[in-house]
């Protein structure tokens, strides 16, 4: 039996073995031990001196619209019968977005989905016949006029 605290020899060995064996994806194994430990030298950080990190870059923020036009010239046909710039531009942006998934028409995910929709009417249906046909047993009537 070993001493206390050690381990008995045959039990490293066998580490040893699971150790040696190469990986099949050694990149990204690498690229896992590199985010584990965020201290370590990186290849694609740049390297600054003291005199680059300590200096303050200011940026200066402004409401301009680099979308919009600075010289609008419109002619007026009704007034003057020339050209007249604009120097108030509309600055309003519209930004549109959706979010769902978008299917082709043609493909097998397209089919299942009506599919799908076509099942759920038809049980609808059904439904809808059963619970009037039970009506009808109990009242002895037709009310779906």
């Amino acid at each position: 039996m070993p001493a206390r605290g050690k381990k008995p020899v045959k039990a490293l060995k066998k580490k040893n073995k699971q150790e040696d064996e190469p990986s099949e994806n050694n990149q990204e194994d690498e690229d896992v031990a590199n985010m584990d430990n965020p201290n370590q030298i990186r290849d694609d950080i740049e390297d600054l001196t003291q005199e680059e990190k300590d200096r303050m870059v200011y940026k200066k923020l402004n409401s301009l619209n680099p979308q919009a036009p600075v010289n609008l010239t419109k002619f007026q046909f009704c007034k003057n019968r020339g050209f007249v710039t604009d120097d108030v531009v509309d600055q309003l942006v519209m930004h549109y977005c959706m979010e769902g998934d978008m299917l082709l028409g043609e493909s097998d995910d397209a089919r299942d989905q009506d599919d799908n929709k076509t099942n759920k009417t038809r049980k609808d249906k059904q439904l809808l016949d059963k619970m009037n046909t039970a009506i009808i047993a109990e009242f002895g009537q037709d009310n779906r006029k």
